[in-house]
């Protein structure tokens, strides 16, 4: 079928805001360079939760990432264009609302294009039930290309994974796309994440914060096999260089041998004083938060990853001292832009950075955070 080209469409007002990595009262967005928030055309979207309609997409960065991924903008589509998404843990509320953004997305295409019945852009969502099942996701792709999609995007578990797809991708003309987590490869077009040594410099700092930078602590990481949890504990490792006098005592890592409370109760045996943890994701950080409630430990100051309801409240109930908040609607959506541009043969950036906040109990209700709540 002839590509037909969707016109540009006006986005709202860019608002440039100054890098404030250090502040826990402003719930920007956060990279590695300056950061602006962008809102893109989306009154059109018939994407639309039971309890919100379409969010506002942002991106850090300069316009002209906003223009290319954080709206439809200037996209040719061909009509009955399919992507692929296979993530990760979809028990997580983080893959849900990266699910919302990537339909979103799909949703404002077919609005503004005028795609009906076959000719509309299709979306599916597909993943493992663990962190960890490397083979699970691994079929879960073979089924996705034995369908054919016009692009495929993966979030990989294991960063070392998956070159056999990517090869079979390549050899039928399927662009691949990473989002959350990434895979090195000259096979990949783009990786759309987060700057994740940054927002591990970010979280570490607020947890030498929060306990004076004095005393001791322990990390928990989901399974480094993850470009993501390794970038993050690069990022914990960086910044906990400028606080001597907070010391790592235990390093736990995510496994199918051991539970999180388990690893937990054991480094509090070996040190009964810890005065902090800080984790990766938001599975990890949720376990964190049930064992130590359990242990009746709420002087130990918790710093998480992502933002789902279980953390949600246990910021405001003040069990949670923060967490670092992706962007994971504007990361779907990002990724399905991305793809789509990708398949239609235009430039796509190498790396696509989708930005992240730090939230307390502070900024937790503050309106501009609202989209990363989920």
């Amino acid at each position: 079928m002839k590509c037909r080209k969707i016109s540009a469409i006006a986005s709202a007002a860019v608002l440039a805001l100054s890098l404030c990595a250090c502040s826990t009262g402003t719930g920007n967005d956060t990279g590695s360079a300056s950061v602006s928030s962008s809102v893109p055309s989306a009154a059109s979207s018939s994407s639309e939760s039971p309890e919100h309609g379409p969010y506002e997409i942002t991106l850090p960065g300069d316009a002209s990432v906003t223009e290319k991924y954080a709206s439809v903008g200037d996209l040719t589509v061909e009509p009955g264009s399919s992507v692929a998404i296979v993530a990760k843990e979809l028990s997580l509320e983080y893959w849900k609302a990266v699910e919302e953004g990537a339909q979103q997305a799909v949703d404002e295409i077919n609005e503004e294009n005028g795609f009906e019945k076959e000719d509309r852009v299709t979306l599916t969502f597909d993943g493992t039930k663990g962190s960890t099942d490397v083979d699970g996701q691994i079929n879960a792709i073979d089924s996705v290309l034995a369908e054919n999609p016009t692009a495929l995007c993966i979030a990989a578990i294991d960063m070392d994974s998956c070159q056999t797809q990517l090869e079979a991708a390549k050899e039928n003309g399927i662009p691949v796309i990473t989002l959350d987590s990434g895979i090195e490869s000259s096979l990949v077009t783009a990786n759309c994440t987060t700057d994740n040594v940054a927002a591990g410099r970010e979280a570490m700092k607020h947890l030498c914060e929060s306990i004076s930078d004095l005393g001791k602590i322990a990390i928990m990481t989901h399974t480094q096999s993850q470009k993501s949890a390794a970038d993050r504990n690069q990022g914990f490792a960086e910044e906990i260089a400028n606080h001597p006098k907070v010391e790592v005592v235990a390093r736990l890592e995510e496994n199918d041998e051991e539970s999180v409370e388990t690893m937990l109760q054991a480094a509090l045996e070996v040190t009964p004083e810890l005065d902090g943890v800080i984790c990766t994701n938001e599975g990890t950080t949720e376990q964190v938060l049930k064992a130590l409630a359990k242990f009746g430990r709420n002087d130990i100051r918790v710093v998480g990853f992502d933002l789902g309801k279980a953390q949600v409240s246990a910021i405001r109930e003040g069990r949670e001292y923060g967490t670092v908040a992706e962007n994971p609607r504007g990361m779907g959506y990002a990724a399905v832009i991305a793809a789509l541009r990708a398949a239609s043969g235009e430039s796509v950036d190498a790396q696509i950075d989708t930005g992240y906040r730090w939230i307390d109990k502070d900024t937790i209700d503050l309106q501009q955070n609202e989209a990363y709540l989920y």
